[in-house]
Parts: structure tokens; C-alpha cells; sequence
């Protein structure tokens, strides 16, 4: 029979609520507005944060390409060094073939007049061997028949004597020619000499050159190792950045769906409310009252456990977004570091850079004017090699001039031997004859004096000569190579050029993808800011929300209790009564099993909660628990299937622990799968829940909760009744059956 102060107690309650009602609603609607104006906010933070990636793309692009043009520099420089090596190796043996020829060539050319001298020599022989030869044509003329002989004689002397005029004649045309081509050979080593000293200026600067931009490219690699390293962690950095707030994105839309939800629903919540007002004021009686506003405030409390819950998920993501937008305020911090540290490094870069470039235009007339100056040295010397070759043609062609002339001496000596034997046996007719063959011999003798020392002459000048050509072929290998490298060393100036202006453009370019980079950093910096503080406010007002939430929930739960407690007859009395029969079954089968000394009362109270290793949920052992293992399932499993609605039956200790769960969720637990245990593997496991710390330490008769079951992959609306479980006068725990509502 319902009690009159018991209802005035029911209306008393109802009163309250709908005040809690239209707080909880307004706090929804303005945490909602705040969660809409957050995912604005983010989206804007997240397109920023993918900004700062591909900005750092184009930084990442450019200091590779920056770094290879660095290499290619730092190639052409040692080719340059190398070319240079051999070049000047090459250009000092140049140096030394010219100065010897020069030397050689004066030596030779007064070596010549020798030669003329003693040609001329033999030409004056010539013609006076000639006149004694015409003396003796004419005597023999005189001396008639006698002299016949001594007119073939002077014939043939007069024949060899123009041969050897003629012969002088050659020598003297060759040596014109010698002498042309030793002045050809003196005035080009002599202009060589005098662009060695422009060539050595213009190596030297070009050696001074490659140790400067040596050195600015050891630079420029050294600086862009340290712009690859920065770039790779402002990378990490800025793809840590994104993932991070691609992860939010999960939260934040998960955020906003609760809150719609649970807004939607908020506006469900007034109804209820007038339900209960409509209850207490219809012309119905106090029993039938009592149990409308029973069956409304149990669902006024369910819709308000699921709002509640709707609302924990969005404080739970706003608490992962909080820690999340810390994190990431650390991250960009260190990204506007490192972000600066390229922008430093790529303008260092590029100072460098136009120094070397710089360097390459000061040092580029004087290098280029010594590598013409080489390639005019290496053609100088091509031509004098084959002048020389010429050279020693010429004095080959006197040698052989200069043995006709021998062998004409020989051939006049014999015939003015002839002539004296013939002169002998004439007796006195040929005393003159004897005379004349006497100073022909004379003069034959002096025209081999003279072609001996042609010949030692010749000698010598042809090996001189011989060295000279020998030197001249080398100089001529080497001139080609210092032409093939002078070449070289132009196109390497070039490639040095372009390469080291690459560097510096493709740093001009770092620098201001930097500068991109620190501007967009600063917005994601101030957008992680203002979202902080967004999500910071949105947290107070879910604080807010929560507790109103909180509050609406106790009094639904407080009027739903107060209501059963009346005696009338509503929908939770059968659940009530099971849980309290359960409850009663449970401490009677405790006590008997500590009666028959299968555990002491100090073990069916044992709290020390033991962890099983690699449990997810964390699973715990009592000294208990091999006995409510065998007690329990009887009394559980029949309440379980005693209603339709009826979802679980079991008993908590209290402290929260469930050591033996229903059957159906008491399988042994599965490896790195939690989802699949929260729903399967319920047993072994503290509950820290509201619902479950309420109903472990409750002493009242009974205890209405609305409970949002966590079965792992989805979440139950059910209705929670329990009752207090005594062992020996001393409360246990509680016998919990959840139901659906």
C-alpha cells in the first residue's frame, strides 16, 4: 500500500528536476556551439600543418638539388686540381723545350757560319783549281801532241771543279734556308718565353682560385649536411605534426557526433519531466501514480545515463585533444627552431656562394688569357717540333753536299797524281804540267781539309740537333695534353660557375621556402593556441555539463529508488526481488562453505588482489575465488535465466571486484585482443565504474542505476539493481542484476 509521506517524498523530488533539466540542456547547446567552432578551427589547423609539409617538400627538393650542384662544384674543383697538376708539370717541360731551343738554335746558327766559312772555302778551291785547270788546257795546247794528255786532264779537273763550285753552291742555299728556320725557331721560343710568364700568372691564379672555392665548397657541404639534417627532423617534425592532428581529426568528429547526440536527446529529456508532472497531477491514484512516475523517471534516468555518457566521450576526447595540442605546441616550438636553422644555414649558403661566384668572375679573364696563352705555346711548339724535323733534313742534305765535295777532292787528288807521273815521264816538256798537277793535288788536299771540317761540324750539329728534335717530339706530345687540358680548364670554369650559382640560387630558394615554412609555422602555432584555449574552455564547460548531468542522473536514480520504496507495484519489483533473493543465496552459501572449513571468513574477505601476468583488462586472483567459482554459477545462472530482460547476474565484492562472473562471459581471455575480453572475459576484474563502486558498497534494501554496460565493441543502455550481500553479519558485497530497460 503506497504511503502518503512516502508520495510527498516522490513529489518533493520530482520538483527538483526540472530546473537540472533545462541546465543540462543549455550547457549542451553552448559546448556543442564551442565543439563546432573547434572543428572550424582545426580544419583550418590541419590544412596549415599539410601546408608545412609540402612547404618543407620544396625546402627538402632544394637542398637536394643544392647539394648535388655542391658535389658537382666540389667534382670540378678536384678535376681542375688534377688538370692543373699534370698541366703544370707539362707546362714546365714546355718551358724547358722552348728556353733549350732558344739556347741550342743561337748555338746552331753560329754553328752555320762554320759551315758557310768553310763552303765558301771550298768554292774559292773551286775556282782556283778551275784557273789551274785552264792554265794547264792551254799549255797543253802549246806543247802540241805532248800535251794531249794533259788537256784530258785538265778537262776533267775543270768538270770536278764546277761540281764542287755547284756543290758549295747547294750547301749555300741550304744553309739560307737553315738559317730561316732557326730564326722561325728562335723568334717562337722567344714569344713563348714571354707568355710563360703570363701562362704561370694565370696558373697561379687559377690555383689560388680552386683553394678558395675548395674551401667555400667545403663550406657549403659542411653547411648543407647540417640543412639535410634540419630538414629531415622539421620533416619528422612537421609529418608528426599532421599525423598528430589527423589523429584529432578521429576525436574531434567523434566529439562533435556525441554532442549532437546527446543534444538531440537533451531535448527528449523535457518530455520526460512533464511525464512526471502529468503523473502527479492526474486525477489517477496514489499507487498508479506512484508507479507512472516510476516507469517515466527510469527512463528519464536511462536517457540521461546515455547523455551522460555521450558527454564522458566527448570530455575523454577533449582530454586526448588537450594533450595532444601540448604535445604538438612542443613540436612546433621545436620546429620554429629548426626552421630557423635552415634559413640561417641556406643564407650562410648562399653568401658563400657569391663569393665563390665572385672569386670565379675576378679570376676568369687572367685564367682564360693563360689558357690562351697556353694554347697559343702548344701550337708554337707543334710548329717549331716540325721545324726542327725540317731542320735536321736541311743538315742531312749538307752532309750529303759535303761528301760529294769529298769525293770530288778525291777523284781531282787522283788525277793530279796521274798528272805528275805523266808530267815525270815528259821529262822537260813536262816540267810545267808538274807544277801545275803539283798545286792541283795542293788545292784537293785543302778541299778535304775543308769538307772534314764540314763533316766535324755537322756532327755536332746534327746532334744537337737530333736532341733538340727528340725534346721537340716530347714538347710536342706534352702541348697536345696542355691543349686538351687547357680546353679542359675552360669548360671546368664554366661547370665550376654553373654549379657553385646553383648552390647559390637553390639556397636563395631554401631560404625562402624558410621563410614560408616560419610563416606558416607561426599560424599553426597560434591556431594550436587558440584551439588550446578553445578546448580548454569546452573541458570547463563539460565539467559543468557533467556535474549538472551528474546531479540530474542522482535525483532520477534518488526519485527511482524513493518511488520502489513505496510498496506499489512498478516494473522493477521482479528485479528487485531477484537481486535480493541472489543476495541472500549468496551470503547463506558463503557462510556454510566457511561452516564446513573449505575457507576461513578472513579469506572470503581477502583484498589483496593478486595481477595475472598478460591480462588486458588486468585480471586478479583472491584467496576466494576457487570457491565462488564452485558456489556462485548455480545461483547466478538461475537468475540469469529467471527473465527475458534479465543480461547478467553476478556479485561484486566491496571493492568493485567481480571474481565469478556469468558462464557465457567468463571465457579465458585472448591475446592483445581487450575488445574481444571486455565483452567475453568479465570475470577476475575490479570495477571502478560509478554503477559498480555504487552497488559494491550500497547497504540500503536495494539500489536502482541506470548503467551504460562497456562490452567492448559497443556500449548497452541497462538498468542496474542490486542488493547488499552479508556474510556473518558483515557486508560483502552486492548481488547485481542488469537488465535491460
Amino acid at each position: 500500500m503506497v504511503n502518503a509521506d512516502l508520495l510527498s517524498r516522490v513529489a518533493s523530488h520530482t520538483d527538483g528536476l526540472q530546473d537540472t533539466v533545462r541546465r543540462v540542456q543549455e550547457d549542451l547547446q553552448a559546448v556543442s556551439a564551442r565543439v563546432e567552432q573547434e572543428t572550424e578551427a582545426f580544419r583550418a589547423l590541419l590544412g596549415h600543418g599539410e601546408q608545412l609539409v609540402g612547404t618543407n617538400e620544396t625546402t627538402e627538393s632544394a637542398a637536394g638539388s643544392a647539394g648535388g650542384a655542391a658535389r658537382r662544384a666540389s667534382g670540378a674543383v678536384s678535376d681542375s686540381n688534377r688538370t692543373l697538376g699534370r698541366s703544370l708539370d707539362d707546362i714546365a717541360a714546355l718551358t724547358d723545350t722552348v728556353t733549350a731551343t732558344e739556347q741550342q738554335m743561337a748555338e746552331l746558327e753560329s754553328a752555320l757560319d762554320g759551315v758557310d766559312g768553310a763552303a765558301e772555302t771550298i768554292a774559292t778551291i773551286a775556282k782556283q783549281t778551275n784557273l789551274l785547270a785552264l792554265n794547264a788546257t792551254i799549255e797543253a795546247t802549246r806543247a802540241g801532241g805532248q800535251g794531249r794528255g794533259f788537256a784530258v786532264v785538265a778537262e776533267h779537273v775543270k768538270v770536278l771543279a764546277k761540281q764542287a763550285g755547284d756543290a758549295t753552291d747547294d750547301i749555300g742555299g741550304i744553309l739560307d734556308e737553315l738559317r730561316e728556320q732557326a730564326r722561325h725557331l728562335i723568334s717562337a721560343a722567344s714569344e713563348c718565353s714571354s707568355i710563360t710568364t703570363t701562362v704561370r700568372s694565370g696558373t697561379d691564379t687559377m690555383q689560388t682560385l680552386l683553394n678558395t672555392v675548395a674551401g667555400d665548397v667545403t663550406r657549403v657541404e659542411e653547411t648543407y649536411s647540417e640543412v639535410n639534417g634540419s630538414v629531415e627532423a622539421i620533416d619528422r617534425q612537421c609529418r608528426q605534426v599532421v599525423e598528430g592532428l589527423q589523429g584529432m581529426a578521429g576525436d574531434v568528429t567523434t566529439a562533435r557526433e556525441a554532442l549532437t547526440g546527446a543534444r538531440d536527446r537533451a531535448g527528449d529529456l523535457q518530455g520526460t519531466v512533464t511525464q512526471l508532472s502529468t503523473a502527479r497531477a492526474g486525477d489517477t491514484g496514489m499507487e498508479e501514480a506512484v508507479q507512472q512516475t516510476a516507469a517515466a523517471t527510469g527512463e528519464l534516468a536511462v536517457h540521461v545515463s546515455d547523455i551522460a555518457g555521450d558527454a564522458a566521450r566527448v570530455q575523454e576526447r577533449v582530454h586526448n585533444e588537450t594533450q595532444v595540442l601540448q604535445e604538438l605546441g612542443g613540436r612546433t616550438a621545436e620546429l620554429a627552431g629548426a626552421t630557423q636553422q635552415v634559413h640561417a644555414s641556406a643564407e650562410t649558403a648562399r653568401e658563400t656562394a657569391d663569393q665563390a661566384v665572385n672569386a670565379i668572375h675576378e679570376a676568369a679573364p687572367e685564367v682564360r688569357e693563360a689558357v690562351s696563352g697556353l694554347q697559343t705555346m702548344t701550337s708554337q711548339v707543334k710548329d717549331m717540333t716540325q721545324r726542327l724535323g725540317a731542320f735536321e733534313e736541311a743538315l742531312q742534305r749538307i752532309r750529303k753536299a759535303s761528301g760529294g765535295i769529298a769525293g770530288i777532292a778525291k777523284q781531282t787528288n787522283l788525277l793530279a797524281v796521274n798528272a805528275s807521273i805523266e808530267a815525270a815521264r815528259s821529262g822537260s816538256a813536262g816540267q810545267g804540267f808538274g807544277v801545275v798537277a803539283e798545286q792541283i793535288g795542293t788545292l784537293a788536299g785543302q778541299t778535304a781539309e775543308a769538307t772534314q771540317d764540314i763533316e766535324r761540324t755537322l756532327q755536332g750539329l746534327s746532334a744537337s740537333t737530333q736532341a733538340l728534335v727528340h725534346r721537340g717530339r716530347d714538347g710536342s706530345q706534352r702541348a697536345a695534353q696542355v691543349d686538351e687540358d687547357s680546353r679542359h680548364i675552360n669548360g671546368i670554369l664554366d661547370t665550376m660557375e654553373e654549379a657553385i650559382a646553383s648552390v647559390r640560387d637553390e639556397s636563395a630558394r631554401i631560404r625562402d621556402a624558410a621563410t614560408a615554412m616560419e610563416a606558416t609555422g607561426n599560424q599553426v602555432n597560434s591556431g594550436l593556441e587558440d584551439l588550446q584555449q578553445q578546448v580548454n574552455h569546452s573541458a570547463t564547460d563539460l565539467d559543468n555539463t557533467n556535474q549538472h548531468l551528474d546531479d540530474l542522473l542522482r535525483a532520477a536514480e534518488t526519485l527511482l529508488n524513493v518511488c520502489n520504496s513505496t510498496g506499489a507495484d512498478t516494473t522493477d519489483r521482479p528485479f528487485i526481488a531477484h537481486a535480493q533473493a541472489g543476495a541472500r543465496a549468496i551470503g547463506s552459501a558463503l557462510e556454510q562453505a566457511i561452516a564446513e572449513g573449505r575457507l576461513s571468513e578472513s579469506d572470503v574477505f581477502d583484498r589483496d588482489y593478486v595481477p595475472v601476468p598478460d591480462t588486458d583488462p588486468q585480471q586478479y586472483t583472491t584467496r576466494f575465488v576457487e570457491i565462488t567459482d564452485d558456489v556462485f554459477p548455480p545461483i547466478q545462472e538461475g537468475i540469469l535465466e529467471a527473465h527475458e530482460k534479465i543480461i547478467s547476474c553476478c556479485c561484486t565484492d566491496d571493492q568493485g571486484y567481480i571474481g565469478t562472473h556469468n558462464l557465457h562471459t567468463s571465457k579465458p581471455q585472448r591475446l592483445n585482443e581487450p575488445d574481444w575480453n571486455r565483452a567475453n572475459s568479465r570475470h577476475r576484474q575490479i570495477y571502478g565504474d560509478r554503477v559498480g563502486q555504487a552497488a559494491a558498497k550500497n547497504r540500503e534494501p536495494f539500489l536502482l542505476q541506470a548503467y551504460r554496460r562497456n562490452m567492448g565493441e559497443k556500449i548497452v543502455l541497462t538498468r542496474d539493481t542490486s542488493a547488499p550481500i552479508y556474510v556473518n553479519g558483515r557486508h560483502w558485497g552486492a548481488c547485481r542484476v542488469i537488465h535491460l530497460p
